[in-house]
């Protein structure tokens, strides 16, 4: 099996940090542009950390 990946991707880590445990909410590997754009949807600091790796 062969994979490939576009030089522009970052690796992104969503976590819910609004119970008493942090949990990974969403993650994967966006483009910056895309990253951009979720940051944007994540922003609230009370409930969500948004990580770019």
């Amino acid at each position: 099996m062969l994979t490939s990946f576009s030089d522009n991707l970052c690796r992104v880590v969503v976590l819910d940090i609004s119970g008493v445990y942090v949990q990974i909410y969403e993650q994967g590997y966006f483009s910056l542009e895309e990253a951009r754009k979720m940051s944007e949807y994540y922003k609230n600091k009370n409930h969500w950390r948004f990580l770019i790796l």
